[in-house]
């Protein structure tokens, strides 16, 4: 097997590793290889002239697994080694090599990048595998859905399913993927958006598209992909108008998987929301013998904020892990724009809860208030109920 193959072929099994969510640990682990070398004898063995070496010392670092920490530094050196073979497998173990390899993710994200990089599959694979969350390693993982290798388009998305949070940038390049000449990748990029759960939200519509397709296959993959996202939701909840609950009907409460949502009744946006009298009696005047006219009194015609369309918060893990429950309450200013304002938190929760609801208030696309037919500002509170409903 040529070694381009090789590499192929451990790209696609890592690949799958990530889309499947497992990390398994490749070699033993142990303080000194069965040669009898240290770590920092292998460290002094990379940098070697006789390219022999090198490969020798990173095959034996890699078996080493997490013991090769202090070789880190090195590692990330011979990420550019000019023997492909060093560098692949200095990528693997610092992929398996704990949090200290996370000081290598710039290299790796710059590998990705690179077209002459021989090594650019098993980058992305191990920036996946990484868990990073930092962002210049999520827009080169990004980049790369364009990539002309339908391997590393493959790869990439995968690894991007796995970075949870930090990949909510690259949700509309993962629903675009969906849609990849390749099987594989459209395949990959629908498993990837089920496992970012509700990160992925805005990706929801490009799933029920393909459920709508030929592909039986993929079609059952994005239902159960968009089943996963819409059950990490909270329902989206209309605004609290001020002083208003509606033509005196109390707020209806409803439960839903991950939380409960407050619905507010509608009012009609015609009509004021206050009475206006629909006449005005004359002072008494018991010497008048002819009745007075009085004069018309105008009142300003209001409609309220319109929600047209919101993205909905996510139940964080932590905070069910916490068993965390209870209401976020935000003041959220509508601008006659139809731009949000400023997002505040009036009572909040732990646990990113607050950090989802104000995500959820800043996707709102929404009609502005009018006042006389021109459109206002408008402060006004959303409230999301967070329960463990199941």
């Amino acid at each position: 097997m040529s070694l381009s193959m090789k590499v192929t072929f451990r790209s696609l099994c890592i690949a799958g590793w990530l889309a499947a969510g497992l990390v398994t640990v490749p070699g033993i682990a142990a303080a000194q290889t069965p040669s009898g070398a240290t770590v920092a004898q292998l460290i002094s063995q990379l940098s070697a002239e006789d390219r022999e070496k090198r490969y020798l010392a990173s095959v034996e670092l890699r078996k080493m697994g997490p013991n090769a920490q202090s070789a880190v530094e090195a590692l990330t050196r011979a990420l550019r080694d000019d023997d492909p073979r060093v560098s692949e497998n200095a990528c693997w173990t610092l992929a398996f090599i704990g949090s200290a390899g996370l000081s290598a993710v710039p290299t790796l994200s710059a590998m990705v990048r690179d077209t002459d990089e021989p090594n650019r599959i098993p980058a992305a694979a191990v920036l996946g595998l990484m868990r990073t969350s930092n962002p210049d390693a999520v827009k080169s993982l990004t980049e790369a859905l364009t990539s002309g290798n339908p391997e590393l388009r493959r790869t990439a998305a995968a690894a991007l399913g796995a970075l949870g949070q930090a990949a909510l940038p690259a949700v509309p390049a993962l629903a675009r993927a969906t849609k990849d000449e390749n099987p594989g990748v459209r395949s990959t990029a629908v498993a990837a958006l089920g496992r970012l759960g509700g990160f992925a939200s805005s990706a929801v519509p490009a799933l029920r598209e393909i459920e709508a397709g030929p592909d039986a296959q993929l079609k059952a993959e994005a239902v159960s992909a968009r089943k996963r996202i819409e059950g990490e939701l909270a329902r989206p909840v209309q605004p609290v108008q001020a002083g208003q609950t509606g033509q005196g009907t109390p707020p209806a409460t409803t439960r839903t998987d991950s939380a409960t949502a407050i619905q507010i009744p509608k009012v009609d946006p015609a009509l004021p929301t206050t009475d206006q009298p629909s006449r005005i009696e004359s002072p008494r005047n018991d010497r008048a013998k002819t009745p007075v006219t009085p004069e018309p009194i105008s009142a300003p015609v209001v409609r309220p904020v319109q929600i047209l369309e919101q993205g909905r918060p996510r139940y964080t893990q932590l905070a069910r892990d916490r068993k965390t429950e209870g209401t976020v309450v935000l003041s959220v200013e509508f601008l006659a724009s139809g731009k949000i304002g400023d997002v505040k938190v009036i009572s909040g929760l732990s646990y990113g809860l607050n950090e989802e609801a104000i995500r959820a208030a800043k996707s709102i696309r929404f009609n502005p208030a009018q006042s006389n037919g021109k459109p206002v500002d408008r402060q006004q509170e959303i409230r999301y109920r967070f329960s463990l409903g199941q």
